[in-house]
């Protein structure tokens, strides 16, 4: 109901109003000014008057009255007999004074007022609730009045309704009363719920309302207020007596005695269960629509039917770029309808007006002023044949418009543009279900051109059997989704071999915006779905040559890990007395060691080179002394074979290259290694030539000629593949594990060079490792450091605190390192290197890397932290780990140098030379 109707339907409040001053008037006046549709007042100066004038059978609301000089009590007396219904009396006084307020009430006077500058003000408020609280005891006197007459007929209508009646004790733990409906609400007979406690009866989450109600009451209480005005009306959720639950709509209220004392809480529960449950499938109900409406792929609106938004969900705020405060209360044509649209947008308006459905494509602006194409489905909300809304749904279809424009733009070169890259176009009326192909549509599935027959069989013919329902569907239900849409299909070549197509369609409309045409095209992507798979097998391939890698790496650490007290032991062994048949022994341990070594090496070369991360890292070194060094580490094996081992260098080679120098020696070391071990007798031979030079680069070939076994033909194809040996047979005569050559390949193709060989079976081989370099000008040959340590002391007198936490290795070293002159102590940790280590205590740390309680890195760590550089020892890492760029790594990390295992004696004499040069220095 209108609130203009509501005033017409009130009735209004006869105010009387008796005052003798005059002045008063015209504010008593003011004050009710506007609100004569709710309070008609009437003035009187004398109760005279009002006698005369206003007791004529009028009904009147409320007497506001100044003290009358008269006698107050019989005034009100007569008041009392003459008014029917009681009129309530207020007095009004300039002057007044607590007593004289007991006094008036005492005499049957409703309440006192003290005039003041803001009674004028407040006087409709004051009267309203002046009505309130006299209705109220009006309602209460009537009530009592009222129960008194039906007390006597309480139970026998209590055995005749429906609803519970109940009457609790004040404190709301036992019923005092039940009705006989209890049975139908709650299953138990009226002596079984007497016998029970009040909250065995109610379910736990109504337990604390009930609580709270209690605690109301009795705040009320206290607070003075009138037992009969606290009503009780809540919705509780009762348990029935087979464990389910009900809802109950309580409503009761205080029962007291002749002493005005409350004896006990009464009331009615009707059973409102349905209700509730309703209640809660309609807020599912609710909630689920209002998702849908919130979250919903596509801008959606709801319409008064003046038009005015009345909700609005987050993809309309994203679509026109406005905010829900912006939107609420808004006509919707005056925000989303261009200037040019409005028109169009009132006869939208209409069209909802008369309940017809719209559907339309048109244009609607942002906030920003942006123009997007839009269709528009509105459907109007219609009860009882009256429009109460709108519900609008917007979808941006710009893209779709734009791809139109564009088709159709571009129509003519895309013909020819798709010829030349064989692209098939394609046709498709939905009407007729006639199909029509471009030639290029014929070439791409492998089809023969032939009249009057059903394309559209013989293109899903060709398709492959599982993309047959993929196929179907695009040409069903996926034309009705109003947009482009592209799929991936396979067809069974003529050659046999399955094909990937990609077919990339556009639905077009007719004039009732319902679906005609399918125009599309289709290409041939199975290069690219064939190098996607590629692609996706060298990633896998890559992730496992990392984890062989991974593998490769983590075995040669525990493999170097052992050898380290294999070798330290036995470098300490051959240097005690021993006889001639204990050196043969020992000498024959070290060499099998030194092979196994050897083996571990390669294996870790190769798995570097596989996993990328061999680095050649060229610097200026002696190419001739280099050479030398090489022929000097294999003249002693080829003497104990009675070989002739040669060496020739140009004399036009430079003294000093731009090389990698170990990578190179590595090279020459591998292929001069073979030629003596497959050599027997006779002669071998390493050359090292200039082949040519410029003004920047040289050409230098090194060769190594040997008189040996010679190699087959057949032979040669698997030289240089890995673990690959040209005699594989249990009775094969020479060792090795078949990686040499194939690492010296590798690392030739890391150094842009290459290595050629020459043999013939019987007659021997030349391998020759040809490189090109940058040429060197000017350079004065650098001091070897082996010139250095040829002049090493014998003993090295330094104070030596080894960390490892390995036994074995702990004495091995410790036993290496005193047989050169050092003084060992011994840690097992890194916390207890980080306890023993203080200023001055010791000249060299050897630390492992690996350790428990706190590995070397972390200690080195600490220790950067806590000492000053210097007072602390050199530290050297030991590690067995031995990739490219561990030591820099370990360095970088705090290390002073950086050993890998196993060390032998000379290693250790040679580091601890090194950096006891600095100490002397300082």
């Amino acid at each position: 109901m209108s609130l203009e109707k509501h005033h017409k339907d009130m009735v209004k409040k006869k105010i009387v109003f008796i005052e003798r001053d005059e002045a008063h008037f015209e504010r008593i006046q003011n004050a009710f000014k506007g609100l004569e549709d709710e309070f008609e007042v009437s003035i009187y100066q004398d109760l005279e008057e009002y006698h005369q004038k206003a007791f004529r059978g009028a009904v009147i609301d409320l007497i506001f009255s100044g003290i009358p000089d008269i006698e107050i009590t019989n005034w009100l007396q007569q008041l009392k007999v003459k008014s029917h219904p009681p009129i309530p009396v207020v007095f009004i006084s300039e002057q007044g004074s607590e007593e004289l307020a007991v006094s008036l009430v005492k005499k049957g006077a409703m309440d006192f007022f003290v005039l003041n500058e803001n009674f004028f003000t407040e006087l409709p408020s004051v009267v309203r609730r002046i009505l309130r609280e006299w209705e109220n005891v009006q309602a209460r006197q009537n009530a009592e009045t009222e129960l008194r007459k039906v007390e006597s007929k309480y139970r026998k209508v209590a055995e005749m309704v429906n609803d519970v009646i109940w009457e609790l004790d004040i404190n709301f733990k036992h019923y005092q009363f039940i009705g006989d409906s209890i049975t139908g609400f709650l299953g138990y007979t009226p002596e079984e719920f007497m016998n029970m406690e009040f909250v065995q009866t109610i379910h736990p989450d109504s337990i604390q309302q009930i609580e709270n109600k209690r605690r109301q009451f009795l705040i009320k209480l206290r607070e003075g207020a009138d037992p009969l005005s606290m009503l009780v009306n809540m919705e509780i959720c009762f348990i029935h007596k087979d464990g389910s639950n009900r809802w109950g709509e309580a409503r009761g209220f205080v029962v007291t005695n002749e002493k005005n004392q409350i004896v006990a809480i009464s009331g009615v529960t009707r059973n409102i269960t349905e209700q509730k449950n309703a209640e809660k499938q309609l807020s599912i109900k609710d909630a689920f629509f209002a998702t849908l409406i919130r979250e919903a792929p596509m801008a959606i609106v709801v319409l008064d039917k003046q038009d005015v938004i009345q909700e609005v969900n987050n993809h309309f705020l994203e679509l026109f770029e406005y905010k829900t405060e912006d939107c609420i209360g808004v006509p919707v044509n005056d925000i989303i309808v261009p200037n040019n649209k409005k028109e169009e947008g009132n006869g939208l308006t209409m069209v909802a007006a008369v309940g017809d459905y719209i559907n339309v494509e048109t244009v609607r602006q942002t906030k920003s002023g942006k123009l997007i194409d839009v269709h528009i489905m509105g459907q109007p909300v219609v009860l009882n044949d009256s429009l109460l809304g709108v519900f609008g749904i917007y979808q941006d279809i710009s893209k779709r418009k734009e791809y139109e424009k564009r088709l159709k733009k571009l129509s003519e070169r895309l013909l020819l543009a798709t010829r030349a890259a064989n692209v098939g176009i394609w046709d498709y009326s939905l009407e007729s279900k006639e199909l029509l192909w471009e030639e290029e549509m014929y070439e791409l599935h492998g089809v023969e051109k032939v009249e009057g027959v059903d394309l559209m069989k013989i293109w899903e013919a060709v398709v492959v059997e599982n993309d047959k329902a993929l196929f179907n569907f695009i040409f069903t239900e996926k034309i009705f989704i109003k947009e482009n849409f592209d799929k991936t299909y396979r067809i069974n070549g003529p050659d046999g071999k399955i094909r990937h197509i990609k077919l990339f369609a556009s639905v077009h409309f007719d004039s009732m915006q319902q679906p005609a045409r399918v125009v599309g095209c289709c290409w041939d992507i199975t290069n690219e779905i064939e190098n996607a798979e590629l692609n996706k097998k060298i990633e896998i391939s890559s992730k496992v040559a990392n984890i062989k890698q991974q593998f490769l790496a983590n075995m040669s650490h525990e493999i170097r890990s052992p050898m380290t007290g294999i070798l330290g032991m036995l470098d300490l062994l051959m240097r005690s007395p021993l006889n001639d048949q204990q050196l043969f022994y020992a000498e024959t341990i070290k060499k099998s060691s030194d092979g196994l070594l050897h083996i571990v090496n390669d294996i870790l070369d190769l798995s570097k080179i596989e996993a990328g991360k061999m680095i050649i890292k060229p610097r200026l070194y002696n190419v001739r002394s280099s050479a030398q060094t090489i022929f000097s580490l294999f003249r002693a094996l080829a003497q104990q074979k009675n070989i002739d081992l040669q060496l020739e260098i140009d004399p036009n080679l430079p003294s000093h290259i731009y090389a990698d120098e170990n990578r190179v020696s590595q090279v020459v070391t591998n292929l001069l290694s073979n030629a003596i071990k497959f050599t027997e007798k006779g002669w071998v031979k390493v050359s090292y030539e200039m082949i040519r030079e410029d003004e920047e680069s040289l050409v230098i070939r090194i060769s190594v000629a040997d008189s040996g076994i010679g190699i087959s033909d057949e032979d040669v194809e698997k030289l240089f593949k890995m673990f690959s040996q040209l005699d594989s047979s249990d009775t094969r005569n020479y060792d090795g594990a078949g990686l040499g050559l194939s690492i010296s390949e590798r690392l030739a193709e890391l150094m842009n060079a290459r290595i050629d060989l020459h043999s013939q079976l019987g007659e021997g081989s030349t391998f020759s490792f040809t490189m090109s370099c940058l040429k060197i000008k000017h350079t004065s040959p650098k001091p070897e450091e082996h010139q250095a340590d040829e002049q090493m002391p014998e003993k090295l007198p330094y104070r030596v605190l080894l960390v490892e936490d390995k036994v074995t290795n702990q004495m091995v070293i410790s036993l290496m390192l005193k047989e050169i002159g050092c003084t060992v102590e011994v840690a097992s940790n890194g916390q207890e290197a980080l306890d023993a280590i203080a200023p001055g205590k010791y000249d060299f740390v050897f630390m492992d890397v690996q350790m428990p309680v706190m590995d070397g890195l972390t200690a080195v760590k600490k220790l950067r932290m806590k000492f000053r550089e210097s007072e602390l020892p050199y530290i050297i890492g030991l590690s067995a780990k031995a990739m490219e760029g561990d030591p820099e790594y370990h360095i970088t990390r705090g290390m002073n140098d950086y050993l890998t295992k196993p060390v032998t004696t000379e290693i250790l004499k040679k580091c601890i030379n090194r950096w006891a040069k600095k100490i002397s220095s300082i």
